[in-house]
């Protein structure tokens, strides 16, 4: 022997309680993306354009959906809102400048069944803007 040794380690990944189980450590965001995106994107901007007042024009690249949902005039009140009644995370448009009020941004990388469920709480919580 030439004094080199072989080590090796087996690593197990740590689990994380989540909030829509099943956890799996193996997707990450960008298998997401690949495996989802286009159709998540076109399934979110068509059940949003569904909805009276909401303009969700679907975006050429990224994960969000950034949209217009009419008579809305303050998007961080009504965020925060939608966590608070309805359980579902969205971002204000003001948080990226003047230009965004009126506008909510919306992740769409994520399964649609769980796309669905968002959709149901996000029409819960426009019904209270009306």
């Amino acid at each position: 022997a030439i004094g080199v040794s072989l080590e090796y380690m087996v690593y197990d990944y740590p689990e994380y309680p989540q909030l829509h189980p099943p956890y799996d450590p193996a997707v990450s965001i960008l298998d997401l993306l690949f495996m989802t995106g286009p159709a998540a994107r076109d399934h979110l901007c068509a059940a949003l354009n569904a909805l009276p007042g909401v303009h969700a024009p679907p975006p050429p690249g990224a994960m969000y959906a950034f949209f217009k949902v009419d008579g809305m005039t303050d998007s961080l009140a009504f965020c925060k809102r939608l966590v608070a009644e309805q359980g579902l995370g969205v971002a204000p448009g003001a948080a990226f400048g003047d230009e965004g009020e009126g506008f909510v941004r919306w992740c769409f990388a994520s399964d649609l069944k769980r796309l669905d469920d968002g959709i149901a709480r996000f029409t819960q919580g426009l019904q209270s803007l009306r």
